[in-house]
């Protein structure tokens, strides 16, 4: 028998797709199951609008009355009908039941069936048997399954496994080309949750899958898209595409700040997002302004103690310390970290965050000892919280082995900054921004304290992958620079360490200013060179100057400071080693 008289016999399209003995056995299993028993399936055609790795059968018979069809929620309704319908399905197709017991240890306590999985081919097959109105209906059906079982809070860690079992459903099921609203706000609590679990690659292609769907058929003001697209910004600049996470985040803010009024919520998340790219991107005054702007709205709008206010607020913070202004910083931070212990549990990840960017801003402040402390406490609770795998934990390490550097403890910070290293470029990938960071200060580190000649080709690839990634006049890529003059200064080659150490003051003064830190340590590092070199008025020039600002800039006890005036008296023979630290962003 031909293929097109077998599909002819049976009513069923058969595609050319799949060997003929498969098709021939699953079309007349199929088309048998449709006479002898129509509502098995339907139920089985229906499971292919989940993914085959995982049709979760317990939602289905758990399902909310009016998410399945009147025939399949009767079936689901009675227990001995349902396992019947699951038994003829898995003796008669490409489906496997997975079990759940009801108590550890039985051989006979078999409850019900919680998923079942399904042969990719005969999932495909299925699926392909399906017409437009047929897989339309089942769609509806499926999305209303997956909505109900939405936790609808995946700021919360104890829903994540939900979430995480959800998203493989999506596309599948036909959510992401949904028209129904309950269901767009699954997809957007679904990338929200890819968010908060650090996973940007995820949730870049789960937004750029949406945007393509979503396109046609929402404005792009629409509240659904406006979500979206700040979504799809946010996860574009934690790959690492900030000029195109700025580019999406300024055409959103530009047209709703023609359309809105200035206190409009949308317009104010746009600016939020916008300020963001900017912030990676090294232009600190420009995001400063906006995230001041929105901090200011939300606080006269909703209060001082809101959310958005307190989001707000945390973009404030890191805006400036960016900007070198390290009092202040700490201030914010100070003030942030104190509102969420009084408003949410210690060991949430808003609590968590705070105690992080306070600890760091405490150390950049030059308040070791305080950071360490708050710092310890932090890492315990992130490791039991978020698991040692979570980008925030290994944030929080980072922190740590800076902290332990700092107090003393050289070998420790050593280990923790190498194991960081190799966990990143894992996780993340070898030129993910984390990865970056914690790379130069690894490298600094062998400069300072272990040997300069294995910094040299570490440092020498971190100013590369910045350049590639940021661009020349980054404050990052200038800094980073600056840090392998300082190899090259250990290692003897004086005449191209000079020229990147005094390349690295002139362009960070160009991208940061003249009273920044970092500038005042490139500063620092030129003066050494101009001194050794026999340019000894040029030096004292420069070393008082230095001196005048940091004095404006930092507080009294901070180790820059000491630094500018130790070169101007028991250190000024010292040879160039201010390093240059990025932070995150």
């Amino acid at each position: 028998m031909g293929r097109r008289a077998l599909s002819d016999d049976i009513g069923i399209q058969i595609s050319p797709d799949y060997p003929i003995g498969f098709q021939t056995s699953w079309a007349i299993t199929l088309d048998s199951l449709e006479r002898e028993n129509p509502r098995t399936a339907e139920l089985l055609r229906l499971f292919a609008l989940f993914s085959p790795g995982s049709i979760p059968v317990g939602q289905l018979q758990r399902a909310r009355p009016g998410d399945l069809p009147p025939h399949l929620a009767e079936l689901a309704t009675d227990p001995v009908r349902w396992q019947l319908a699951l038994t003829r399905i898995s003796e008669s197709t490409a489906v496997r039941m997975d079990y759940a017991r009801s108590s550890a240890g039985s051989t006979d306590s078999v409850s019900a069936v919680e998923s079942a999985e399904m042969h990719r081919l005969y999932h495909r097959f299925l699926r392909r048997t399906l017409s437009p109105a047929d897989r339309t209906a089942l769609s509806a059906v499926a999305c209303r399954v997956l909505v109900s079982a939405d936790p609808k809070r995946p700021w919360d860690k104890p829903t994540w496994p939900t979430y995480a079992a959800l998203l493989p459903h999506l596309s599948p099921s036909g959510a992401l080309e949904s028209p129904e609203d309950p269901v767009r706000e699954l997809v957007l609590r679904c990338i929200e949750y890819l968010r908060l679990q650090e996973d940007a690659s995820a949730g870049l292609t789960l937004c750029e899958q949406v945007l393509a769907r979503w396109r046609g058929r929402l404005t792009p003001t629409h509240p659904s898209m406006l979500i979206l697209v700040h979504q799809q910004a946010n996860m574009l600049r934690r790959c690492g595409r900030y000029r195109e996470a700025e580019a999406v985040g300024r055409s959103v803010a530009e047209q709703l700040a023609y359309e809105r009024e200035p206190d409009d919520a949308d317009l104010l998340r746009a600016k939020t997002g916008l300020g963001g790219s900017l912030m990676a991107l090294g232009r600190f005054g420009e995001a400063h302004q906006l995230f001041d702007q929105v901090w200011r709205a939300y606080d006269a709008l909703e209060g001082p103690e809101v959310p958005r206010t307190l989001s707000s607020l945390h973009n404030l913070g890191v805006a400036l310390g960016l900007l070198g202004r390290y009092s202040e910083a700490t201030s914010v931070r100070h003030q942030l970290l104190v509102q969420r212990e009084r408003l949410l549990p210690t060991n949430h990840p808003l609590t968590l965050f705070s105690a992080l960017t306070y600890a760091r801003a405490l150390r950049l402040q030059g308040r070791h000892e305080e950071a360490i402390e708050l710092q310890d406490a932090n890492t315990e609770l992130y490791l039991r919280t978020m698991g040692k795998y979570h980008a925030q934990t290994l944030d929080a390490l980072h922190n740590q082995a800076l902290c332990l550097l700092r107090s003393g403890d050289v070998p420790a910070a050593g280990d923790l900054l190498r194991d960081l290293v190799e966990r990143c470029r894992q996780l993340q990938g070898a030129r993910h921004p984390m990865t970056l960071m914690i790379k130069s200060d690894l490298a600094s580190f062998l400069r300072s304290y272990g040997d300069p000649a294995e910094s040299a080709p570490l440092v020498e690839l971190v100013a590369a992958d910045y350049r590639n990634l940021l661009g020349d006049d980054h404050p990052n890529t200038v800094g980073a620079q600056g840090n392998r003059g300082l190899t090259q200064w250990r290692l003897g080659d004086h005449d191209a360490a000079g020229g990147r150490i005094e390349q690295a003051l002139r362009g960070m003064r160009a991208t940061v200013g003249g009273a920044h830190p970092w500038t005042l340590g490139c500063a620092l590092n030129t003066a050494a060179v101009q001194h050794l070199s026999g340019r000894r008025e040029d030096a004292a020039a420069l070393r008082e100057d230095t001196l005048r600002r940091a004095r404006q800039v930092v507080d009294e006890g901070h180790p820059l400071l000491l630094a500018c005036a130790e070169a101007l008296t028991t250190a000024a023979d010292d040879p160039p080693g201010w390093n240059f630290e990025p932070q995150p962003i």
